[in-house]
């Protein structure tokens, strides 16, 4: 059976993608005592499904990156394993122009490079960006702009999980850009 590690499980991509792998999911987040800014990343499993942002702070909006390269240290020499970012299109396309929405597209725009700048190691663990346009969770409830159903996001994490050569998929409700 396949272990999955998924990083802010509790609620919105982060929650299906943990109830569709349970029973062998890890969840990891505040709730469970792991915090991005600082904890150190420390599990073995077969997926790593990095998902957690933090808003609290300049760290934990970084957060995300760190988290990120602590696992793929830990999993370096294992080319089975795989890390799967979860990204946004705000990096392509902010949508305003607020310090949180700034904040957030420059963290989630730092995963994208970091999450290339690994992505083709041969011998370290394959690494997935997914770049998400807005998903309908509780943290873009209030925006009345064009959303994909969550259910969308597990099936497309789950086809590039199957495909060995993705390593980049981007999915986007239509109109978005024009909102």
């Amino acid at each position: 059976m396949t272990k999955v590690i998924i990083t802010d499980h509790t609620s919105g991509i982060g929650k299906s993608l943990y109830d569709f792998f349970t029973p062998g999911a890890l969840g990891l987040s505040r709730s469970t005592g792991f915090d991005i800014t600082q904890d150190k990343f420390s599990w073995h499993g077969d997926v790593f499904i990095n998902n957690a942002v933090n808003f609290d702070s300049y760290e934990g909006m970084f957060g995300q990156v760190r988290v990120f390269w602590e696992a793929w240290k830990l999993w370096r020499k294992n080319r089975d394993r795989v890390i799967v970012n979860i990204g946004s299109i705000s990096t392509d396309f902010p949508s305003s122009p607020t310090y949180p929405q700034m904040m957030y597209a420059s963290a989630k725009s730092a995963l994208e490079n970091a999450s290339r700048s690994c992505q083709y190691i041969e011998n370290g663990p394959r690494v997935i960006h997914v770049k998400l346009g807005a998903v309908d969770t509780p943290l873009v409830a209030k925006y009345k702009i064009p959303k994909m159903d969550r259910k969308q996001v597990v099936n497309a994490v789950l086809d590039a999980l199957d495909n060995p050569y993705c390593h980049e998929i981007k999915i986007s409700p239509r109109g978005y850009n024009n909102v």
